[in-house]
């Protein structure tokens, strides 16, 4: 009975191995992958068509041949045997139950890139192991491509950011010394002919600028040579220096440019202060270019549910654009006016830079508009990192605004109740309403009011009691017809001043109308200050020098680095400006020779005069030592005003 048992237990053992075997058998001509079955020793038990074909072998040419010998290269066979016989000795093994990339070799005697996976089996008391196999030849090969293209892609942008940085400083350098140039003849006493011809050549070159720019801005954009630099920044003053530079643009084109910060924007935020300023100055750009005798609005408040976000809003009263057009408004190379007529100059970038820049910056743009009304761009911006709030103030003084420009009366009434006025507009036909009223000031728009029209003149003087009319003036001409009693605003002056300070209105004259400060030294804020020029274009010496020394400095020139580190000894001078490109010795090299000198030659201020305005090329001026930088081409004003922030002493006026 006892052997009866046995032999059953026998058979259902000889039944379960043969059924095993089935099944492996099974599995291997089924697998997609090459299924290789050896024993304990290495033999092979199993070889599948997979495999047949991965490595060129019949099966009944391998069964009970060692793996090694069939698959694995001959300098890794030793490596092979070994850790089958650490497996026997500690049951582990690195390649089991694991994805691992190990060569192999076919059978006329290529090698390629195999993925294995290795799974231990006992089956009947016996120690088996299945060898899964890939060939990921082609995958490796695929990588290896993409890897080559890769490095060709960054090669290649490397190459393009060389031949921007190139090209900038080509292009900007003699720029620089026309545009000077122009500006210091138009300082001259000229006749009206030559003077007109001035303003043509300077209008001229900076449309050219403006061209340059957008072109250079977009292909460092597209050369991924753009990165956000989030810093703590005074949101007020960057608007305020950012729409400065615009005010001779909308005066230009006869129009009055508003700025409003809503008193719930914090005082200081982090954000990139260069690429802010360069898209509100490209927005504010293509509002004055499509506007004329009208009035464009800068608006910063906050929206988003939880006041997240930064909402810069620019609007104008331009020629608007057809609804057709928006959809495309924001893609390299398009413009609203897309007809042959050349009167608005642009390559159509302004605003496509705008919209990558806040794609950058993790927000959008957005526009809305209706042709000859005008158009609303709307900038998005994260909030990041916002400290201090303007207080509140109370409402004080009753104000009267009289004007026909619904922008203008929306501007004018955010500004002054942020003064804290209590603010009423009205158009000049609705005046008769408010006979018997009283106000503190009464403010009118000279083009909606003619100053000469004695019944509008004369009710709106009883408004005001015994207060003088304040006039909203376009031109300086306009300011002629005044009574001596009423006074002249200059928009311009309101609209970046008193709001962004917090101080009363200016009541000057617009831009034009003659001043005497009775302060002679304003005309030479440089003087008595040293400096030592270092250039090496003779055109760029000229204008520069003419700038410097009209502004009271004494100037001293040098071709190259090495002229300057031969003679700065001598000079002693309070300020340095370097450029970076010249022969012999450059800017970047001389820097570092001046910083290793003795005392107080190595603590003298350097500036870098550099037409390659990107961040690389800006932190490798600071990292050579120099202490801040000009950018190409030069304004006087901006390089007298940098020149008296590094000189002590020599603060603008």
């Amino acid at each position: 009975m006892q052997g009866k048992s046995n032999e059953t237990r026998s058979d259902h053992r000889q039944t379960y191995s043969e059924a095993a075997t089935n099944i492996m058998s099974t599995i291997a001509r089924s697998s997609l992958d090459a299924l290789i079955t050896i024993d304990g020793e290495g033999n092979i038990l199993e070889f599948g068509p997979s495999a047949e074909t991965m490595y060129g072998y019949r099966r009944e040419e391998v069964l009970g041949r060692p793996v090694a010998e069939i698959v694995i290269p001959e300098r890794l066979r030793h490596a092979h045997n070994e850790g089958m016989r650490n497996y026997h000795a500690t049951g582990e093994g690195p390649v089991l139950n694991t994805r691992v990339e190990v060569p192999s070799v076919r059978r006329n005697g290529c090698e390629f890139e195999a993925e294995l996976t290795v799974v231990p089996l006992h089956l009947d008391g016996h120690e088996l192991f299945m060898a899964f196999v890939r060939d990921i030849s082609q995958q490796k090969q695929h990588e290896k491509e993409l890897e080559e293209a890769r490095a060709l892609a960054e090669q290649a942008n490397e190459a393009k950011s060389r031949f921007l940085a190139h090209m900038s400083h080509e292009i900007r350098s003699p720029l620089n010394a026309v545009l000077a140039a122009v500006e210091l003849l138009a300082d001259t006493p000229l006749d009206s002919e030559q003077q007109k011809f001035a303003e043509t050549a300077g209008r001229s070159g900076s449309i050219l600028l403006s061209l340059i720019n957008h072109i250079l801005d977009f292909s460092r954009i597209e050369a991924n040579q753009q990165e956000v630099r989030y810093e703590p920044v005074d949101l007020r003053a960057l608007l305020d220096s950012t729409l400065q530079v615009a005010r001779a643009k909308a005066q230009a084109n006869r129009n009055l440019l508003l700025a409003c910060i809503d008193p719930d924007v914090p005082l200081r935020v982090e954000t990139d202060a260069g690429m802010y300023r360069q898209m509100l100055t490209n927005l504010v750009d293509n509002a004055i270019k499509f506007t004329e005798d009208g009035v464009i609005g800068v608006t910063v408040s906050l929206s988003g549910k939880e006041s997240e976000e930064l909402r810069i809003e620019v609007a104008d009263t331009g020629i608007g654009i057809p609804e057709d057009k928006l959809e495309h408004l924001f893609e390299e190379f398009i413009q609203a006016d897309q007809t042959h007529s050349t009167r608005y100059d642009g390559t159509g970038l302004g605003l496509a830079i705008v919209r990558r820049l806040a794609q950058l910056m993790d927000g959008d743009v957005q526009a809305t508009s209706s042709p000859g009304v005008g158009s609303r761009f709307i900038l998005k911006l994260p909030l990041r990192h916002p400290a201090g709030t303007l207080e509140s103030r109370p409402q004080r003084d009753k104000v009267l605004a009289v004007l026909n420009d619904d922008l203008l009366g929306e501007m004018l009434e955010k500004h002054l109740q942020m003064l804290g006025s209590q603010v009423q507009v009205c158009r000049p036909a609705q005046l008769a309403r408010l006979d018997g009223q009283h106000f503190d000031q009464v403010i009118v728009d000279a083009r909606a009011v003619n100053p000469l029209e004695k019944e509008h003149a004369d009710r709106l003087r009883s408004l005001a009691g015994t207060q003088p009319l304040r006039w909203l003036l376009r031109t300086a001409e306009q300011a002629t017809v005044l009574t001596g009693a009423e006074a002249a605003i200059s928009m311009t002056n309101l609209a970046l001043c008193s709001q962004l300070t917090g101080h009363p209105a200016s009541t000057d004259a617009p831009q034009g109308t003659p001043k005497n400060t009775g302060k002679p030294e304003a005309d030479r804020p440089l003087a008595g200050t040293r400096i030592l020029l270092v250039e090496d274009s003779m055109a760029n010496q000229l204008v520069a020098t003419a700038i410097l020394q009209k502004a009271g400095a004494e100037v001293h020139l040098a071709n190259n680095g090495r002229e300057a580190l031969e003679n700065i000894g001598a000079i002693k001078p309070h300020l340095v400006l370097m450029d970076l490109r010249m022969p012999e010795v450059d800017g970047i090299t001389a820097t570092g020779e001046i910083r290793r000198m003795a005392a107080p030659l190595c603590d003298v201020r350097i500036l870098a005069l550099t037409a390659n305005a990107v961040q690389a090329e800006i932190e490798r001026c600071l990292a050579a030592g120099m202490n801040d930088y000009i950018t190409k081409p030069i304004e006087g004003a901006v390089l007298i005003r940098k020149v008296a922030e590094w000189v002590p002493g020599k603060a603008p006026h």
